[in-house]
């Protein structure tokens, strides 16, 4: 499924290369976006958690690839996963835990 972003089209068609725009995963093994320009309907593992959601179970759909300079001044790849909002779950509520065997309970 191939979600495009129409401004990042309207630059390419103009002749500007975006870096890591390939919404039809030619060349990379997922469809890939900038940084900031995911489409609706996609988010990351960390945004479905903000929002009280998770992946549950389902694969990544889609990808953000950015440059990053360490501390060093290496220049690394990063990569966050998109997961499809719609098939998101609820967030699990936690359970008590239990009490460990060797500790004695407050009272």
């Amino acid at each position: 499924m191939s979600r495009r972003v129409q401004y990042l089209d309207e630059l390419g068609s103009r002749g500007m290369h975006i870096d890591f725009y390939d919404p039809g995963a030619e060349r990379h093994p997922l469809p890939t976006y900038p940084y900031h320009w995911a489409p609706k309907g996609l988010m990351t593992r960390r945004q479905l958690r903000t929002s009280g959601l998770r992946p549950g179970g389902q694969t990544p759909v889609a990808q953000i690839l950015w440059k990053h300079r360490n501390a060093s001044g290496r220049t690394q790849r990063r990569v966050a996963f998109l997961y499809d909002t719609g098939k998101a779950k609820p967030n699990r509520e936690a359970t008590p835990a239990a009490p460990h065997p060797d500790r004695k309970q407050a009272k």
